[in-house]
């Protein structure tokens, strides 16, 4: 059941879904003859729906073969795939009906992080957190971003920086980062 769980997660957490259901007013909205299915918000970058080439915008009509209707049909049609499976995902993009193949896959290595990870780098004066969902919430951040979140300025020391409380790190010497160490 845990691996279904975190199937689940790292395809919704791909998608980000659960507030994306197809409403009558978004179908009229988007020219679409039918209000089943779920809209794409965002896509995790190197994840597997952005490598099988999912698009923001995207109404996602059948997983796997199965007719898509509504979110809660989403988490159990997810639910019952494993990983490294290549799911057929159909899909409507820009009025037209297609069908992308996923390979299912593990957590990026941005997403396997501790959660309430944080460090100080006292030389520079600063604490930096890991993007856990709540520390996202906090500190009103959107759902995609990956990185470290300025979480703590001592001023006497981080004289010089233009770095403010919130502001999110993604490069360190032209690396990402996402582990505060």
């Amino acid at each position: 059941m845990q691996q279904q769980i975190n199937l689940i997660r790292r395809f919704l957490s791909n998608v980000q879904t659960p507030d994306s259901v197809i409403t009558h007013e978004i179908a009229l909205a988007l020219g679409l003859p039918q209000t089943h299915g779920v809209l794409v918000r965002d896509i995790s970058l190197g994840g597997p729906s952005d490598r099988a080439g999912f698009e923001r915008g995207d109404i996602i009509l059948k997983f796997d073969g199965n007719l898509i209707d509504s979110f809660p049909t989403m988490l159990r049609v997810v639910g019952q795939t494993k990983a490294r499976d290549n799911i057929d995902v159909t899909l409507i993009r820009d009025g037209r009906e297609m069908t992308v193949t996923m390979l299912t896959g593990r957590w990026a290595p941005s997403w396997r992080i501790a959660a309430n990870a944080s460090a100080a780098i006292s030389q520079a004066g600063l604490t930096v957190m890991a993007l856990t969902d709540d520390v996202k919430k906090r500190f009103n951040l959107p759902w995609g971003v990956t990185g470290l979140v300025v979480s703590k300025i001592e001023p006497d020391i981080s004289s010089g920086t233009d770095l403010q409380i919130g502001e999110v790190i993604v490069q360190v010497n032209q690396r990402r980062v996402w582990e505060p160490r």
